[in-house]
Parts: structure tokens; C-alpha cells; sequence
């Protein structure tokens, strides 16, 4: 039972310096599925190792989630890519705080870090920061601002 125990002690401390090494502690990829599954492996009882059926449906379903995962970071890219000149309305906080609004035309579209983003007046806006978008030219006018006068 000691053996199991150190062995157990062992791949915890690797996963661990694996994942300090890599900087990602927070998410679950295909490399960490593996390593999870050779370790496995590695471990099992002998005597009542794990069925086969069962390795096979995690790795379908790890296949799964990554396909998924491609397939939602190709349709949020097609999705950035199709508000190319169009009007668009995005907001962004300033220094301060408060919330500035920014109108004009998506000039262009960019993957940074495998998100997209849209390019307005030479900067850079996520996507979940358009909040209406226009055909070319038909934005409507800025509101002029009220003036507040001291009583």
C-alpha cells in the first residue's frame, strides 16, 4: 500500500512542476489529458486494472470537447471578421471610469492570443465590446451632449 502511495505522491509533485512549468494552472488541454492517461496507466492496479472500454470513451470525449473547442474559436473568428466595414458603436472604460463610446468603421480584424479583435479609429476592441453595429455609413449621429447650468 506504501508503494501506491508514494508512487500517487509522485505524479502529483510532476503534475504540479509540469504545470508551474508551463505557466497554465487553471485549464485542462489534450497534452494534460495524456499525461493524465500515461500516468494512469502507469499506476493501475494489476490485478484489477481499469477496463478498456473506459479509456476509450475518455478519449472520445476529450476528442469531443477539443473539437468543440476549434469549432467555437473558428465561428467567434468568422463572426469578428464579418463586421469588417461596417459601423460599429464600441465601448471601453477610460482612465477614470466612466464609459466612452467610440463610432466608426471596423477597419480591421486581428487574432491576438486566439481571440479576435476588431480595430476602430486605430484601436483595438474585443468583440464583446460592439455594442451596436450599422451597414457602412448609416450610423446615426452622435447626440449632442446636454449642458448643465449651476442654478
Amino acid at each position: 500500500m506504501e508503494f501506491t502511495t508514494a508512487v500517487d505522491l509522485d505524479s502529483v509533485s510532476a503534475s504540479n512542476a509540469r504545470a508551474q512549468n508551463t505557466g497554465t494552472t487553471g485549464s485542462f488541454d489534450l497534452d494534460d489529458f495524456y499525461y493524465l492517461f500515461a500516468t494512469q496507466l502507469q499506476n493501475q492496479d494489476m490485478m484489477n486494472p481499469v477496463d478498456d472500454t473506459q479509456f476509450l470513451n475518455q478519449m472520445a470525449q476529450m476528442a469531443l470537447i477539443q473539437a468543440m473547442d476549434q469549432m467555437n474559436a473558428m465561428t467567434m473568428t468568422s463572426y469578428a471578421f464579418g463586421f469588417m466595414g461596417k459601423d460599429v458603436i464600441v465601448s471601453d472604460f477610460d482612465a477614470s471610469g466612466q464609459l466612452v463610446n467610440t463610432r466608426g468603421a471596423v477597419e480591421k480584424v486581428v487574432l491576438y492570443n486566439g481571440a479576435p479583435q476588431v480595430y476602430v479609429d486605430g484601436k483595438a476592441y474585443g468583440v464583446e465590446q460592439i455594442m451596436e453595429v450599422f451597414a457602412s455609413g448609416m450610423a446615426p449621429e452622435p447626440e449632442p451632449e446636454e449642458e448643465t447650468t449651476a442654478p
